[in-house]
């Protein structure tokens, strides 16, 4: 009992440890600094961060408004914002702001947040350079402010890369053909993802290694030793589930890299310009562009485009349900060996890829079509109905849809406690702000397109129920004789 105990105990030790670190660690006060070279002149570098200047507030992550100067000397700013296509209140913040336009630095630090002050040791500081470097500028940016954990510390500096990436463009111009039309931007918060996804599949697989290495009748010293031939077999067994983990990891990643994809290529088709896809740890990803979309007709679409594309490609990954069967057959070893047509290793390779990128496609997308606040399915409904009550209808109808579609009958229980949450928490939230209302054709297409997307994950849905998953390993799993 103690040695299962101790082998659960040391098998999460990871997991938790990175857990931790990423939300938890106390970093204190951290300082980020980057770079930036920008082919225009000083001057119009200036013009775009000095705050005084009405066309200066803008933000790649934010949409700021009611600018308003408090004091001249020192030169206090008020402003409120909120991140771009949210449809969070916005927050009121005050800045303190250092200005030596003849050496081209400015300094802020946040006075308040929401009117409450903001302690001196935790008050963020930024500190702008701007210098001239040859034909451009040379921008240089100091970030200073306490963090916990190194997420966030991540997030900040990927923060600070895009806004960098944004004030190039604005600067040279959106519609210029220097702003390329699509980037990837934080490799390091990538990478940071990835192993966020390896500890996250590590932390689901946790009790299943647990019963597998509590069978095993070794001592855990030994086993930690290496000095018995169980001990061994419990070693296979971990690097077995770690080379299992982590080929899970890049599949999760590459599923939520698709959904991005599908926002960005969206935008671009609208025609935006500098538009930043990136990774965030734990399922995470966001597609940003430097302005704010021109319609709701744009939002709409832009917000189903990710769901759509991800969809699409992974109906073109799946194999049919009879060779899926024998792949996962062939992987537990409850397959056929003997039979006729047997599958190349490159063919069970591509069709457990193929499934298991289906699986998590459907896991991922299938939740962020239901209408829950910061959704894509409730950024379509803010996009096609103007009036809260439509849109709460609309959510309504498009939960049952859901549940009809991925529920048999008798579970429906839990989709209508989460309809009734969706319902309530959407009523309590601010409503995002739509420009030009979509026409009546363009309502009906975006709302085609919804329910051409939850065709696909249907469709998707009911291949993945036709495959024949392995029960026991060396009996002969039976393909289905019609196909359903």
């Amino acid at each position: 009992m103690l040695t299962s105990l101790l082998y659960l105990v040391i098998y999460s030790l990871p997991s938790i440890a990175g857990w931790w670190l990423c939300f938890k660690a106390p970093l204190g006060r951290r300082k980020i600094r980057l770079s930036a070279s920008i082919p225009a002149p000083p001057q119009a570098v200036w013009l775009r961060l000095d705050p005084r200047n009405s066309d200066a507030e803008w933000n790649p992550q934010y949409d700021i408004r009611d600018v308003t100067i408090l004091s001249q000397e020192p030169l206090t700013i008020a402003k409120t914002l909120r991140p771009r296509h949210s449809d969070k209140p916005f927050r009121r913040i005050v800045d303190a702001c250092a200005l030596e336009e003849s050496k081209g630095r400015m300094e802020i630090v946040e006075l308040s947040k929401d009117g409450r002050p903001t302690p001196a040791e935790e008050a963020p500081h930024i500190c702008y350079e701007v210098t001239g470097d040859g034909a451009g500028s040379l921008v240089t940016l100091t970030y200073e402010s306490r963090m916990t954990g190194y997420l966030n510390y991540e997030l900040s500096r990927l923060s600070l890369t895009r806004y960098l990436a944004a004030l190039r463009d604005v600067a040279v111009g959106h519609g210029s053909a220097k702003t390329p039309c699509l980037r990837f931007s934080g490799w390091r918060m990538a990478w940071l993802g990835f192993l966020g996804a390896v500890a996250l599949i590590a932390m689901m697989l946790a009790p299943a290694v647990y019963m597998a290495l509590s069978g095993l009748p070794a001592n855990f010293f030994a086993f930690a030793g290496g000095a018995s031939i169980n001990g061994a077999a419990a070693a296979v067994i971990c690097l077995v589930v770690f080379l299992l983990i982590t080929y899970l990891a890049a599949i999760f990643v590459l599923a939520t890299l698709v959904h991005e994809l599908g926002h960005a290529l969206a935008m671009v088709a609208f025609g935006h310009r500098g538009v930043t896809v990136s990774l965030i740890p734990f399922g995470g990803g966001v597609a940003l562009t430097g302005r704010n979309h021109a319609s709701a007709f744009e939002a709409g679409a832009v917000a189903l485009a990710g769901p759509l594309l991800a969809a699409a490609l992974a109906l073109l990954a799946l194999p049919d349900a009879e060779t899926a069967t024998k792949a996962l057959g062939y992987l537990v070893g409850s397959a056929n060996t003997h039979s006729s047509e047997t599958l190349s290793l490159l063919t069970c390779f591509s069709a457990v890829t193929g499934v298991l990128f289906a699986f998590l496609t459907l896991l991922l997308n299938v939740p962020n079509i239901l209408p829950w606040t910061g959704s894509d399915g409730a950024k379509a409904l803010a996009a096609t109905f103007s009036s809260r009550k439509l849109r709460l209808v609309a959510a309504g109808g498009l939960t049952a849809l859901l549940a009809l579609t991925f529920a048999r009958f008798e579970d429906l229980l839990p989709f209508g406690v989460l309809l009734a949450v969706l319902s309530w928490w959407n009523r309590k939230r601010a409503s995002s702000e739509t420009t030009r209302a979509p026409s009546g054709g363009e309502r009906l297409l975006i709302a085609g397109v919804m329910a051409l997307t939850i065709a696909l994950y249907a469709h998707e849905a009911a291949m993945l129920r036709r495959i024949e998953w392995p029960q026991k390993p060396g009996a002969e799993t039976p393909f289905p004789a019609n196909g359903t």
